[in-house]
């Protein structure tokens, strides 16, 4: 629901800064995967892997329920007839990956070899018996997600640093004034 509000509300403001910081760690996730030797390495990384994975979700139906379930109002933006379709477009890609991967990311680690804890005490997997092509299909869809979802947050940090910094239109700052304007 599009309002006159200048900018969103605090609740969609904290989701929103928590998600981008919490989606970041896991973009350098990869870098610790990658480096990750041992078993014992592996292990380290899945659970702080699984543990932030787990907060995403927690946050991602937080954010959708707030946004499609219980509606709040969102501020109305000064933009073209094609810039609001296609912030739609990007928007909604961004919500189906946040649950896409999560949803991929839980059914891979259910056929993984390895025990995969969550916060380190919760095992995702369950011991279930380990399916190597099971779990290599469902890491490629977990994979093409994350990439996807890089893609698109560089379409949606690119356009809210044009509305910020070249067209100055108020856009950027719904998102990031922390005080009411006076």
């Amino acid at each position: 629901m599009s309002t006159n509000r200048k900018s969103f509300d605090l609740g969609y403001k904290i989701i929103h800064w928590l998600m981008a910081a919490l989606v970041l760690l896991m973009f350098f996730g990869i870098i610790g995967f990658a480096q990750a030797v041992t078993d014992e390495e592996r292990m380290e990384m899945l659970v702080g892997h699984s543990s932030l994975g787990t907060l995403i979700s927690i946050f991602i139906i937080i954010r959708i329920y707030k946004r499609f379930i219980k509606k709040d109002a969102v501020p109305a933006q000064n933009i073209s007839n094609i810039q609001r379709q296609a912030s739609f477009a990007v928007h909604y890609a961004i919500y189906f990956l946040l649950v896409l991967i999560p949803v991929s990311g839980y059914l891979a680690a259910s056929f993984h070899e390895l025990p995969v804890m969550v916060f380190g005490n919760f095992n995702v997997n369950g011991g279930r018996e380990f399916n190597q092509t099971l779990f290599e299909n469902l890491r490629a869809i977990h994979q093409l997600g994350i990439f996807s979802l890089m893609g698109l947050l560089v379409l949606h940090i690119g356009a809210a640093l044009l509305h910020g910094i070249v067209r100055r239109d108020g856009v950027l700052g719904s998102m990031t004034r922390f005080k009411k304007p006076i």
